[in-house]
């Protein structure tokens, strides 16, 4: 079985403290790239001098507000995390240690901490073939080789071979006598939440945009459909956009049919065009 990355993102609602989260950011960032020095990390983070960074993990300088915002933008924290931030900011230097533990802890419930993956979970949520795997095994128990093929080269044998150990370790198949079929009693869906901003869910998107390039350069433009419109929208009806598109996301689903054989992917990219 390959090695996988076992260093995954721990979400910043798990911290109670902002120099521990840091602290945390920098030991990951180092397990990505071990060359990375203190040095160049607080040049990345736009921290000048680079002092201020080490005496702050160092617990020898507070985290003022203005800083902390600084940092929430270079760590592409979004805005729940960023607030969540500050109020680790300001925890850190209020006398009133009760008030906010409370708080925090508040914060923590309303949104929602999710489980850190293990080295199996990681790989089989990070692989992009793992959704129409299990979709071509619902009907019937099919040969790992001939579910192989169906993947034409576009994927590695080992990493097959080892995604199929671990969704059988995971209790989602079985495999017997070199057949897969669904395990009968089936652990949950394997699904990702959009708050788990990890590096699972980066491979698992990147990987499916990889199958968009797949078929816009090798499907006939009958048996596929992507499109794109680029429209101004108001951040007041962002809600309104992103239930709309789950309700479409909820009517193709309505078409889905245990009895086909033909497994389609469907995916969606809504986001600014200018940051």
């Amino acid at each position: 079985m390959q090695q996988i990355y076992s260093y995954i993102m721990k979400s910043i609602f798990e911290f109670n403290d902002c120099v521990d989260y840091l602290i945390y950011r920098h030991k990951y960032a180092r397990a990505k790239n071990p060359k990375i020095s203190l040095r160049a990390w607080a040049l990345k983070l736009k921290i000048s001098p680079p002092s201020v960074l080490s005496r702050i993990l160092l617990r020898q300088r507070p985290m003022t507000i203005s800083l902390a915002n600084k940092i929430s933008k270079a760590l592409e924290l979004n805005t729940q995390e960023s607030s969540y931030f500050e109020i680790l900011a300001k925890a850190s230097k209020t006398k009133d240690k009760m008030f906010f533990e409370k708080y925090i802890k508040l914060a923590q419930i309303n949104n929602e901490i999710p489980t850190t993956l293990n080295a199996a979970e990681f790989q089989c949520f990070s692989s992009w073939f793992t959704g129409p795997l299990l979709q071509l095994i619902s009907k019937k128990p099919l040969h790992r080789d001939d579910i192989f093929l169906k993947f034409k080269g576009r994927i590695k044998y080992e990493e097959f071979s080892s995604v199929l150990q671990n969704l059988e370790l995971l209790g989602y198949i079985k495999v017997e006598n070199y057949f897969v079929k669904k395990a009968e009693q089936q652990a949950s869906t394997l699904s990702l939440s959009s708050k788990m901003k990890n590096e699972a869910v980066n491979n698992y998107l990147r990987g499916q945009l990889n199958c968009s390039f797949h078929a816009l350069e090798n499907l006939n433009v009958q048996d596929r459909k992507i499109t794109a419109t680029t429209i101004n929208i108001s951040k007041s009806n962002l809600p309104i956009a992103r239930s709309i598109i789950d309700q479409t996301c909820k009517k193709l689903l309505e078409l889905n049919n245990a009895k086909s054989s033909d497994v389609y992917q469907m995916n969606i990219q809504f986001f600014p065009i200018f940051d």
